[in-house]
This record gives structure tokens, sequence and C-alpha cells, in this order.
């Protein structure tokens, strides 16, 4: 009776941690040792210019993670640097169609959504502070597929977490 109810619940931790291996990749920034986030498994990780993390979704929309030092406690400590931020990292041909804050892993974080009208395209960017390092986590794709993208992204940016 001891051996089934041991082989029982033996198998229940392995299905349960089968089940949890199922969900996603997980990425860790051991280089770093920064963060850790969750892909969905049909994602693909890919080596990106100047980023420390990048991955693309089938839909061939692309995600990147940058980190940078903060050369302020807060970057975003007045609603005119916000506003003077948005407008500088959306560039010249972006138009801003969304400014908001969001909590990422108990931080305050900058949502900014924008599009390329040229190029049919949308940008949504992800900025956030933590002990001197600045985040920017950076989503793109076909204009077409962001209500998705967006969806997956804010799921994707819902499993961020610092690892200091």
């Amino acid at each position: 009776m001891k051996r089934i109810l041991l082989l029982i619940l033996l198998l229940m931790v392995f299905i349960t941690t089968c089940a949890f291996a199922s969900e996603g990749s997980v990425y860790e920034d051991r280089f770093h040792n920064t963060f850790r986030i969750t892909l969905p498994n049909e994602w693909q990780s890919n080596q990106v210019h100047g980023a420390i993390f990048g991955a693309t979704a089938p839909s061939h929309s692309t995600f990147k993670i940058y980190i940078d030092v903060a050369n302020k406690e807060d970057p975003f400590s007045s609603k005119k640097e916000e506003e003077e931020f948005a407008t500088a990292i959306v560039g010249e041909t972006n138009t801003v169609k969304d400014n908001h804050h969001i909590v990422i892993d108990n931080r305050d974080a900058l949502r900014i959504i924008s599009f390329d009208d040229k190029k049919s395209t949308y940008r949504i960017q992800y900025t956030f502070y933590k002990k001197g390092v600045i985040f920017v986590v950076t989503g793109e794709g076909e204009l077409g597929q962001l209500d998705e993208d967006q969806s997956t992204f804010d799921q994707i940016m819902s499993t961020f977490k610092f690892l200091y």
C-alpha cells in the first residue's frame, strides 16, 4: 500500500514538472546576473546586435532586451522627463500612440506603444529601472499583429524577475 501511494505521489510530481516545463522556455541572464524571463515554447531565442537577449515569434515579431547603467537615481522623476524620453526613444519616423505606467516585478515601468505608418509596423517598449540599471525591452512587428503580439509581450513581461 505504501509503495502504491509513493508511486502515485512520484507520478504526480513528474506530471506537474512536465506540465510546468511545457509552459515556456526560461532564459536567465547568467552573464550579468540581472533577470529571468519565460518565453512561449514556439519562440526562438537569437543573438541581436547590441542586445543581451533576443527572440523571434513564429509571426516574425521580435523581442529584445537591452540593459544600460543609469546616471541618476530615478530616470523618470518628472512627467516632462518621461515625455521627453518617450519622444526620443521612438525616433523621428514613429508616432507615440500610447504611453502609460505598468508594474514589472514590483517595479514601476513605462510602456510606450508607437507606430511607423510608412512601414506599417509597431514598437512596444517597456523601460524600467533598478539599482543603477535601466532595462529597455522592445517588441516589434507588423501593425496587423499588434493586438495579438501586445497580449503575448505583456504575458512575457509578467514573467520577468530580477535576480538581484
